[in-house]
């Protein structure tokens, strides 16, 4: 599962996971109008024109306190996945361009999962697995570590937390099949995103109780003996705020190109004046202009643009007085512009060039199935059903009135976040222009995420993370709040921040996530989009575009949405 947030001093969120985030991205433009960004933008070369050796330097902004794959991790760790990429248990899948996955010949040999066709029957997965991959400490990665993982997240283990446990709770049963090396796993139900549960793994030694779940993860030697990969940990050095990974020399799979990766714990200011001064080789998903100007101040930067798997939504409070009518609701959707937040937000940057309106809740532009659903702007439209409601326009003013005061709504605005300061001035002009007063109520970075829950706010936006299964958690963003929809979502990933609840709503979720059949699963997605925008809980916004600045040598590394660069292939083509 997957789809996180990030707080770009922001806030975090799940979907199938879903994030909470916050950034932006670029592109260009065309005599055609604005063009949509490239699904992925970065140098491609055989192994074979690469340099060999050579270190990668890259920056995260958070270092974990642990390095289990399967813990439960902060906003910014999920956002800013790129020790992980490198350094992990098990990843079982490659993911294409365009998201297409096949398997990770690495670990998994084959597998076998039922057809559309076959949904009436017991759901059983059959994953073969390659007898040759092991963890680090030398032990073959058997169906016994499956069998841990699926104990440890799924909430037979008192005290283990997991990031993604709604897959994990789908299973009724894991177990050796033919012999050790092949898993077989029981499904409750049909359960159609299953290969988003088993994108990693990890070793039965490092799962069997809540102590051992995180302390063994902590310090070497011990931790990196239940890793696996290309690259292994080397070294961890929290005071000067670097990890170093060295090839791994019980690696079975290809030779990494690269002889050292090595990351720095740094901001995102930091990270871009790192890599103006040749410091850092990549530093992914700008999201302002200053930072933007100076990685381009390097002579050896390269920039690449693509899309991005980020998405910023308005969300109104359907529990705060006014926005529980649903009519009030939609007839303030009718006086918001969603397209003119991208222009306002990105200004300046190359991604304000691009299309990157987005008009479902459920889908990307660029993913299968997907349906501008959005509604019209019509702020005539919009003052007149308000007026209907009851609402007095007082010509002194400009402002709709009951009673002798002000509509007034608030904004949740996170202080020092330009991109929240700007969509919450933005917000407030287009509501002023129906009659409606927005006021702003300030909040910092780190209280957000707690008054977000807590339903504290009007209206406010943020940022979701969507991932290459964006409809395998949509319960955690529209379920009502009791784990509705079969816990697809799981009660403790609800992310219905806008308390709204609705039987249709859960229903279709429901089906979504048993559906074998893509196709029916996508129009079902397509009538549950259609129903939110006709409830009025939320306003997608617009799409990120992944602005990445790149040392202009390097290789099989760089802007992408959903495609996998797998540690072994990347590398410096050799200096001219």
């Amino acid at each position: 599962e997957r789809k996180f947030m990030r707080l770009e001093k922001l806030g975090a969120l799940f979907l199938g996971l879903v994030t909470l985030l916050a950034g932006c991205a670029g592109g260009n433009s065309s005599a055609r109008g604005p063009q949509p960004p490239p699904l992925s933008d970065y140098q491609s070369a055989s192994r074979a024109e690469l340099a060999t050796g050579g270190e990668l330097r890259l920056s995260v902004a958070e270092f974990p306190e642990n390095f289990n794959p399967l813990r439960k991790r902060s906003a910014e760790e999920i956002a800013d996945d790129k020790i992980d990429s490198f350094l992990s248990a098990a990843h079982n899948w490659i993911y294409a361009e365009d998201g297409e996955v096949r398997a990770n010949p690495d670990y998994i040999s084959s597998y076998a999962a039922p057809a559309p066709e076959q949904s009436g029957a017991p759901f059983v997965v059959k994953l073969n697995l390659n007898p040759q991959a092991k963890w680090n400490s030398g032990t073959p990665i058997t169906a016994a570590d499956y069998i841990a993982s699926w104990k440890a997240c799924s909430g037979q283990i008192a005290g283990i937390t997991c990031s993604a446990a709604a897959g994990w709770k789908q299973i009724s049963e894991i177990t050796a099949g033919e012999n050790e090396f092949q898993v077989v796993i029981s499904y409750k139900h049909n359960y159609a995103d299953w290969p988003a549960t088993f994108e990693k793994i990890a070793p039965a030694a490092g799962l069997s109780d809540a102590d051992t779940f995180s302390a063994a993860w902590k310090d070497l030697p011990n931790v990196a003996s239940l890793q696996t990969g290309p690259f292994r940990l080397a070294q961890v050095d929290r005071e000067k705020k670097t990890i170093e990974l060295v090839r791994n020399e019980n690696w079975w799979g290809k030779a990494p190109v690269l002889e050292k990766v090595i990351f720095y714990e740094l901001d995102e200011y930091d990270a871009a004046q790192a890599f103006a001064a040749g410091k850092l080789d990549a530093l992914p998903m700008i999201k302002d202009l200053p930072s933007l100007e100076i990685v381009k101040s390097s002579p050896a930067a390269a920039v690449k643009i693509s899309a991005s798997r980020q998405w910023r939504e308005l969300l109104f409070n359907t529990k705060s007085p006014l926005l529980q009518n649903k009519d009030f609701r939609l007839a303030l959707q009718k006086g918001i512009d969603s397209k003119s937040f991208a222009a306002s937000d990105l200004s300046g940057l190359p991604s304000a060039d691009l299309d990157l309106h987005m008009g479902s809740h459920v889908l990307l532009p660029y993913q299968k199935g997907y349906t501008d659903n959005s509604l019209p702007v019509n702020g005539k439209l919009a003052r007149k059903d308000l007026a209907e409601l009851g609402y007095t326009w007082n010509e002194k003013t400009q402002y709709f009135e009951k009673d002798g005061e002000p509509l007034t709504l608030s904004y949740l605005r996170i202080t020092g976040v330009p991109t929240s300061e700007n969509e919450g001035q933005k917000l407030q002009e287009q509501l002023q222009q129906i009659g409606v007063a927005l006021e702003m109520k300030d909040i910092s970075a780190g209280e957000f995420q707690a008054a977000l829950a807590a339903g504290e706010y009007d209206i406010t936006s943020v940022t979701w993370l969507f991932t290459p299964y964006p409809l395998s958690g949509i319960g955690q963003l529209y379920a009502s709040n009791r784990a509705a929809a079969g816990d697809t979502a799981g009660a403790a990933a609800n992310l219905n921040f806008t308390g709204y609840a609705n039987s249709a709503l859960d229903t279709y979720i429901w089906k979504i996530a048993r559906e074998t059949d893509e196709l029916k699963k996508l129009v079902y997605a397509e009538e549950l989009d259609n129903l939110l925008w006709k409830e009025g809980i939320s306003i997608p916004l617009y799409y990120r575009a992944n602005i990445t600045g790149v040392h202009n040598r390097l290789a099989n590394y760089g802007a992408a949405a959903l495609e996998t660069f797998l540690p072994e292939n990347i590398g410096f083509l050799p200096e001219k």
